[in-house]
C-alpha cells in the first residue's frame, strides 16, 4: 500500500465488476454530470478521443464520444468492457491498465474520470506522461473527478455533499482511520501536487470545481506552445 492506496486490493475489486457502482448511476444523473464535464472539455465532434478507465461506458453518450471522429476506450476490467460493448458494439475497446497504456496514435482529447484515486504517485505521473506522448497538437488532457485533499475532512464529516448532513460517530472513526490504513475512497490529491507533475512534464494545468461532487476537482492540461 502506497499513498493510502491499496493498489492490489483495488485491482482485485474491479477486475470482474461490470458496474462502476457510483452512488448515483441513473441515466439522468450521467446526463447532468456529462453537461458539467462538457463545459470543460468542449465539443468532441470530429475529434480523436482516448478514454482511460472507460469502465462500462457510462459517459460515452452523455459526453458525445459516440460522435467523435475516432474513439478508443481502455479499461483493465473485462466485465466492464463486456457491458460497454453490449451497449455500443461499434466502440473500439482495449483491455489494458490505464496507468501504463500508451499507443502510437495521436488524440485531441485524452480523458479520464474518477480514475486517479486508484493510482499511487508514480502511476499518476506515468499516466500523464503517456497522455502527453499521445497528445495531438492543440489537444488536451482531462483528469476528472479527482478527490481533493483539502476537502477530505469535509467529505467524511458530511459537510461537502450536495445534501449536507451531520457527522455520525462512524463518520469520525472512518475519517480518522483513513490516515493510518487504506482510504475507502482511494488517494486524495492537492492542487499543488498536480501542478508539480504538470510543470515537470512541461504542460499547463487549469483546475475546476465540481458541482455534483464538491469534494473533488477536475484538471485540464495542455501542451505549452514553443516560444
Amino acid at each position: 500500500m502506497e499513498d493510502g492506496v491499496n493498489i492490489d486490493g483495488w485491482r482485485a475489486f474491479w477486475q470482474h465488476r461490470a458496474d462502476p457502482e457510483h452512488r448515483s448511476s441513473s441515466p439522468d444523473h450521467y446526463d447532468k454530470y456529462g453537461r458539467e464535464l462538457s463545459l470543460i472539455i468542449g465539443d468532441v465532434t470530429d475529434k480523436r478521443v482516448l478514454e482511460l478507465g472507460c469502465g462500462s461506458g457510462s459517459l460515452f453518450g452523455p459526453l458525445g464520444f459516440n460522435l467523435a471522429r475516432a474513439y478508443r476506450g481502455v479499461d483493465f476490467s473485462k466485465g466492464m468492457l463486456a457491458k460497454f460493448k453490449s451497449y455500443h458494439p461499434q466502440a473500439d475497446l482495449i483491455c489494458a491498465d490505464a496507468s501504463t497504456y500508451r499507443d502510437n496514435q495521436l488524440y485531441d482529447l485524452v480523458f479520464s474520470n474518477a480514475v486517479a484515486q486508484y493510482f499511487d504517485q508514480e502511476m499518476f505521473r506515468r499516466s500523464i506522461e503517456s497522455a502527453v506522448h499521445m497528445l495531438a497538437p492543440g489537444g488536451k488532457i482531462f483528469i476528472g473527478s479527482v478527490p481533493w485533499k483539502a476537502a477530505r475532512r469535509g467529505y467524511y464529516l458530511g459537510e461537502l455533499c450536495l445534501h449536507a448532513r451531520r457527522a455520525t460517530i462512524r463518520d469520525v472513526v472512518v475519517y480518522a482511520a483513513s490516515f493510518v490504513r487504506s482510504d475507502p475512497l482511494g488517494r486524495w490529491y492537492s492542487l499543488a501536487e498536480v501542478s508539480e507533475v504538470a510543470e515537470r512534464l512541461k504542460v499547463s494545468v487549469e483546475f475546476f470545481g465540481s458541482i455534483f461532487y464538491p469534494y473533488r476537482f477536475h484538471a485540464r492540461l495542455r501542451a505549452i506552445p514553443h516560444q
